[in-house]
């Protein structure tokens, strides 16, 4: 009872790009119901409502337009990228994100898989590990840090490109030049899908190189 009902990433993941979104459109359309000089308590509330919830919608949006399709069909995710060779422009773009694990790294990693049964990379590999290593709580905490960070930037990246498109909007069908601010908006969303990757490859590494270290199935956290 004494636990705040909120957690961090409701904060960081949900609040920060929900509150970009209505903050950037009231001052793209010069409201002043957001972004005042004083807001009662009353509307206060209300507006914390909508960002919250907006939030999580963009949240939903960005998971599926970022992470199960750009990253997970185009890219490849950090569960096979931490595995596999790849010389294509995807390693021009992105080349941290496409640097494997050492050699003995993943030589442990497969040969403890192998032994439990799992014969591949990818979506099997990182459910097994995971299993096993959600159990020791230090791991977990850098985990959930981790979500936390990639989170954060993948939902920024979206809202930010999501802006983007509504300033080119707003620029053809008015007299307004907003050809600064989309440079602005584009190059933030760039960085931050950047970050996201930096991060969302950390997790699955941070995940994978603890698995590797157990030295006997017993011995796991």
């Amino acid at each position: 009872m004494n636990r705040l009902p909120f957690s961090v990433y409701d904060f960081f993941g949900y609040l920060c790009s929900g509150f970009l979104f209505w903050g950037s459109l009231d001052l793209i359309w010069g409201c002043q119901m957001l972004i005042a000089d004083e807001l009662k308590l009353g509307m206060a509330l209300f507006w914390l409502v909508i960002v919250y919830t907006t939030g999580h919608i963009l949240a939903n949006l960005s998971a599926f337009a970022l992470e199960r399709t750009l990253v997970h069909v185009i890219l490849t995710p950090p569960s096979k990228s931490l595995f596999r060779e790849d010389n294509s422009w995807r390693r021009k773009l992105f080349p941290g994100f496409y640097t494997r694990l050492p050699d003995i790294t993943r030589g442990r990693i497969t040969a403890k898989a192998r032994a439990a049964g799992i014969n591949t990379d990818g979506e099997p590999l990182f459910i097994h590990a995971f299993g096993k290593v959600k159990r020791d709580p230090i791991t977990m905490n850098r985990l959930d840090g981790f979500i936390n960070a990639y989170g954060f930037c993948r939902n920024m990246c979206f809202t930010l490109f999501l802006l983007t498109l509504i300033l080119l909007l707003k620029t053809f069908f008015s007299s307004i030049d907003y050809a600064k601010w989309v440079l602005i908006a584009i190059v933030a969303s760039i960085a931050m899908f950047y970050r996201y990757l930096k991060f969302y490859r950390q997790y699955s590494y941070e995940l994978f190189v603890t698995y590797s270290e157990c030295e006997e199935e017993e011995k796991c956290p």
